[in-house]
This record gives C-alpha cells, structure tokens and sequence, in this order.
C-alpha cells in the first residue's frame, strides 16, 4: 500500500527533451534577459523613511525654542481652570431641574 501512495505522488512520464527543443528553450530565455539595473528601481517605503529620519535629525541640530507669551498668563490659566473646575462642582451638587415631558398633545 506504501508504494502506491509514492506512485501517486510521481510526475507523469512526459517524454525526453530533445537537444533542440533545449536549445531553443535557453535561447528564447537568453533573448529575454537584461542585466539588471538598480538605478531603474526604487523603493519608495525607503525613500519615506530616510526623509522622516532627517527630519528628526534636524531637528535634533536646532537650538530648542522658547515658548512664547508673558510668564503672567500661567497664573491666569490656573485660575481659570480652577475656577471651571470650582463651577462643574457646584452644578454637579445642584437636584437636576425635571424637565417637562412632551406628549403628542404638545407637538
């Protein structure tokens, strides 16, 4: 039974190649070759990710920058934000007001 699973798996006797009909086969696949040439090709996923790496290099290179506006306006902000804070408090603690339904005889 082992033999024939091995038979099966056989390729199909197709004959012998004549000299000729390789000769032809290795011509047509010679006329059919280039030498191949890098230049003619590119990689665009490379390309992209040479730029982004640049990009950070020079921005490594920069001096850092100073964040702009008057150091008067961090106190502002905080009172602001403490006083939004401070409004979303008291409006939490605040019964919400029940709204009115709407029936069809509203509409």
């Amino acid at each position: 039974m082992r033999s024939g699973r091995l038979e099966a798996l056989r390729t199909p006797d197709l004959g012998v190649v004549e000299e000729a009909e390789l000769a032809a086969a290795t011509e047509y696949i010679e006329a059919l070759s280039t030498d191949f040439r890098h230049d003619e090709y590119s990689d665009p996923y490379r390309a992209a990710l040479l730029a982004v790496i640049e990009a950070k290099a020079e921005l490594q290179d920069q001096e850092p920058r100073v964040r702009s506006g008057s150091p008067s306006t961090l106190p502002e902000l905080i009172a602001a934000l403490k006083a939004a804070v401070e409004e979303t408090r008291v409006k939490k603690e605040q019964p919400a007001k029940k709204q009115k339904r709407l029936t069809t005889a509203d509409v």
